[in-house]
């Protein structure tokens, strides 16, 4: 795993952040998939392919005034990027809260 790959899970986070879709979908690859089965929430199910990821985000993102995620590390696993992140999420309401996740990103992104 080189400095390379996660400069770019870096890149794909600060898109998320922005929000900024079409960053995020230049820094994607065409395979991508989001594994959402775990949710409590909406819409829990595996995403395929960067259309699928990119309709989610949208949807997922616009459904909150704000949401910032904020990495703890970066792990290099094999040929992965794992990385802990803290969630700060703010309602339209104003009502903020707090969710722990991981993301774990292969080398053969983008």
């Amino acid at each position: 795993m080189s400095q390379e790959n996660i400069d770019l899970v870096k890149r794909s986070i600060e898109a998320y952040n922005g929000p900024d879709f079409e960053a995020l979908r230049e820094v994607s690859h065409p395979d991508l998939q989001l594994d959402w089965t775990e949710s409590r929430g909406f819409e829990a199910r595996i995403y395929r392919g960067v259309d699928e990821v990119m309709g989610f985000y949208e949807n997922f993102l616009g459904t909150f005034e704000e949401v910032e995620l904020e990495p703890d590390r970066f792990i290099e696993s094999a040929d992965s990027v794992v990385v802990p992140n803290t969630a700060h999420i703010r309602g339209r309401d104003g009502i903020e809260t707090v969710a722990r996740a991981l993301w774990s990103l292969r080398s053969a992104i983008a």
